[in-house]
């Protein structure tokens, strides 16, 4: 029977991120390090989009998708800020349950949390998380991350960017005053080893084991060697951080946010950004709720293919009858 002090008392890293920004290679990293993110049956399996694993526990993701529907909301659907504020206290009990779950599996090891939703949610994870865990924040060029999730899910670039901004916003407010490690996936990739041992060495002084302390399983590994996990091929989107191409796509709230993040330095830093970007962007709420609407509306039926035709008869004529009811009969046919 395991101790009640491990269940009372889960440790490790916990790592923050958008979705597709690079937090499975960092998560990765740390469980080839040693630290624990779960047995195999526990963890998402690889997938094409990302054949080396997600690191994301089962019952984490269910349980953030839970709290989110609860609101209304989804992990492309995200709730209001205040809306998650109100209700984090009653979630409190739920978040410590999946937590003393995973320090029993882990049988002493320290772990390694990852999940994005995590990030839209901080209010109900970071006070049972206490000071007893590292916090990494991983960064990715924001056109990389709107192209992997169009790529992914067929999510319009500019819908990907208002959730790449909305993530943002709500982990820099979450966090804001807290000690993180700010990491670039690009910096990842281009130096595997140098930052994997960066990364490392700096987490064993936050949370004062190192090799061989870690518990059963055997300590916390050498940069060099756990820097094996990385594969650059997994990148797939490319783009030039500071191309032109980024200053003409992103909206006057994106780049500026964007320019922030470019600026702090690797490593530790205390979050501090301008309350301006740490606020719940509108705009960009209302394209992602709009979209995910849009999504959810149930597939048009021959009825409404008529009733479509009928409006159109009367506002353009035939040849807008024609154009529109051509384009919904393909719409059908693609949904059958």
């Amino acid at each position: 029977m395991r101790s009640k002090q491990t269940n009372r008392q889960p440790s490790g890293v916990v790592v923050l991120g958008m979705h597709r920004s690079g937090t499975s290679a960092f998560a990765g990293i740390l469980a080839k390090a040693g630290l624990f993110a779960g047995a195999d049956a526990d963890l998402l399996p690889a997938a094409s989009d990302n054949p080396a694993g997600f690191f994301e526990r089962f019952d984490v993701k269910d349980l953030n998708n839970e709290l989110m529907a609860e609101l209304g909301g989804a992990w492309d659907n995200p709730p209001s800020r205040q809306a998650v504020l109100e209700q984090a206290p009653v979630w409190r009990a739920r978040v410590e349950k999946v937590l003393e779950d995973m320090a029993e599996d882990a049988g002493g090891r320290p772990l390694v949390l990852k999940d994005p939703r995590m990030g839209l949610l901080l209010p109900a994870w970071l006070p049972a998380l206490g000071d007893r865990f590292a916090l990494v924040l991983v960064h990715r060029n924001p056109l990389e991350v709107a192209m992997s999730l169009h790529k992914r899910d067929g999510q319009p670039v500019h819908v990907a960017l208002a959730l790449w901004q909305l993530y943002c916003a709500e982990m820099l407010d979450g966090l804001a005053g807290q000690r993180v490690w700010f990491a670039r996936y690009e910096s990842l990739l281009q130096s595997p080893a140098q930052h994997t041992s960066a990364l490392i060495d700096g987490l064993k002084g936050r949370l004062a084991f190192g090799a061989g302390e870690a518990g059963a399983g055997g300590g916390i590994n050498a940069g060099a060697e756990a820097a094996t996990f990385v594969v650059g091929e997994l990148r797939h989107q490319r783009v030039a951080p500071t191309g032109a191409d980024i200053e003409q796509v992103l909206t006057g709230g994106q780049l500026a946010l964007w320019r922030w993040l470019c600026q702090l330095p690797e490593g530790w830093v205390t979050l501090d950004a301008p309350r301006k970007l740490r606020s719940q962007p509108k705009e960009a709420l209302a394209s992602a709720s709009e979209s995910y609407a849009r999504k959810q509306a149930p597939a048009p039926n021959v009825r409404g293919v008529l009733r479509l035709a009928r409006h159109h008869y009367h506002v353009g004529g035939l040849p807008q009858v024609a154009k529109r009811a051509a384009n919904e009969a393909l719409r059908l046919a693609r949904r059958r």
